[in-house]
């Protein structure tokens, strides 16, 4: 489907002109950079080159921060039994990669727990309940928990939960978790807002390896090509922090230490090449978004945790296979409802004010993709 571009009218003509010359770029790229918000030619230098903008902001500005990392010594130093509770797609898995490989570092292994699709988003309190039989005193979730107050509450006698996420908070505040690290709930003043559940556990890996290994906070940037991964695949803005950690786990992503994503990126057809947010988002997050939506997304988890290369060689095939399938399943059920779509129509003589599909065994992991692609389409 051709589209054409309309570039709104009504620059400030002097801010224009001191863009291109100074920054030499294109005059429609510093209409871009003033439509976003640049007002300066200080502010457009950062937009471009965010990775020299600033250094990282203090993870201990977060709220609850400070309460999360002394209960996490508490349990390290008490020797309890710790678990990740994470998300199943590109965010939540790679949010639980970077907290097991950042208590890797203080040689801790803690368990995880990806919750399927059928499960349903975020806590559930049988899950809770079995990961507490285990033996786990001590659970962190990831981009998700900030809306399970009821299912935390349920396990307190239990479990100590730290949540950690970036969603909004609901109206009904979070009083059963242990801490909530979460830079939308009221009265934080970390003041990047728009992280997503990697982003947040970046930070709180940040903070974690500044008290126990004392890592410099401003540089560290251990695992950022995993947080850029999510922050791209989870379409935050890409602006502030998030630009800074974008631009520079791109970089990080080409050179990656993490032997499943470069198996990962191998397979995606960019090994050797530079990697750019647009590959990450069509090429690489949807390979290990497959899995979560037909499978178990605890495959992805294995495979950016792994240490063997023959085995992420096998899990990120895998991946790739799977991913084939979710195409194959999503243009099946695209063709369904394209022929509902035609009935519909020849019905109502082609004036249709709204669609409501619906279809005998749609996979539940894949129908937003469809609905997406006929929300483009109409």
């Amino acid at each position: 489907m051709l589209k054409k571009w309309i570039v709104a009218e009504g620059d400030d003509n002097e801010l224009l002109k001191q863009l291109t010359e100074e920054l030499g770029i294109s005059t429609i790229t510093a209409k871009v950079l003033i439509h976003r918000g640049v007002k300066d030619l200080e502010s457009a230098k950062k937009f471009l080159n965010p990775e020299t903008d600033r250094e990282f902001y203090d993870p201990f500005l977060m709220k609850g921060m400070s309460a999360a990392v002394e209960r996490i010594e508490r349990a390290l130093q008490g020797g309890e039994k710790i678990c990740i509770y994470g998300d199943y797609d590109v965010d939540g898995v790679s949010a639980t990669s970077i907290l097991l490989k950042t208590f890797e570092n203080f040689g801790e292994t803690p368990d995880y727990y990806i919750p399927d699709r059928s499960e349903g988003y975020g806590l559930n309190i049988p899950a809770l309940e079995k990961i507490a039989a285990a033996g786990v005193t001590l659970l962190i979730t990831v981009d998700c928990g900030i809306s399970n107050d009821k299912e935390i509450a349920a396990v307190k006698d239990k479990l100590d939960v730290i949540v950690t996420d970036h969603h909004l908070m609901p109206l009904e505040e979070n009083t059963a978790a242990f801490a909530v690290i979460d830079p939308k709930q009221p009265d934080c003043n970390y003041p990047e807002k728009n992280l997503c559940g990697a982003g947040v556990a970046f930070k709180l890996s940040q903070a974690l390896m500044k008290k126990f290994e004392d890592t410099d906070i401003e540089t560290n940037t251990q695992n950022i090509e995993l947080a850029a991964m999510a922050t791209v695949a989870d379409l935050v803005p890409l602006t502030g922090e998030n630009r800074k950690i974008v631009r520079l786990g791109l970089k990080e992503m080409k050179l990656t230490d993490c032997i499943g994503l470069a198996a990962l990126v191998k397979v995606s057809g960019l090994e050797g090449k530079k990697i750019t947010a647009g590959d990450v988002g069509f090429k690489i997050a949807p390979r290990l978004n497959s899995i979560g939506r037909l499978k178990s997304a605890s495959g992805g988890v294995e495979l950016l945790m792994t240490d063997d290369e023959f085995k992420a060689k096998e899990l990120a095939a895998e991946l790739d296979e799977t991913n084939s399938a979710r195409k194959d399943r999503e243009n099946e059920i695209l063709e369904e409802a394209e022929k509902q779509v035609a009935e519909m129509r020849e019905k109502k003589g082609g004036n249709l004010s709204s669609l409501v599909i619906s279809g005998k065994d749609w996979n539940a992991g894949v129908i937003g993709l469809t609905a997406s692609r006929l929300v483009e389409k109409y």
